[in-house]
């Protein structure tokens, strides 16, 4: 049960770094020059604090 929720956790990270490096995009009107780099922070960051947090409430 546990790889069922971190792989949905995980597929939910990765839509959510997506849509918010969109939204960085929109504001800046053009595509970064960098942008597999802002992704990959951007899923980190996320991955770290949603991992962190499924953890510490012990669901899995």
């Amino acid at each position: 049960m546990e790889y069922v929720l971190f792989t949905l956790l995980a597929l939910i990270l990765y839509l959510a770094a997506d849509w918010i490096l969109q939204g960085i995009e929109r504001h800046y009107q053009h595509r970064l020059a960098q942008r597999e780099v802002v992704f990959l922070l951007i899923l980190a960051v996320l991955a770290i604090a949603g991992f962190t947090l499924v953890r510490s409430l012990n669901l899995a």
